[in-house]
């Protein structure tokens, strides 16, 4: 079953992201960079690692 979540950039723009494209998710001290299978730069958030990591478990 798939899962989306939804974050927003540095920039302000806003993503979908279905989990099953997360490739990695890299923790850059208090932003957090998600990697995903078709996109070469990942997405920068301003969200903690800590979240994104409960968040995604959660699911």
């Amino acid at each position: 079953m798939k899962h989306f979540i939804v974050v927003s950039d540095t920039s302000g723009k806003s993503w979908c992201i279905n989990t099953d494209a997360i490739i990695s998710v890299e923790d850059l001290r208090g932003q957090t960079a998600f990697y995903l299978k078709e996109r070469k730069e990942p997405i920068i958030t301003n969200l903690k690692f800590e979240s994104v990591a409960a968040m995604l478990d959660a699911r």
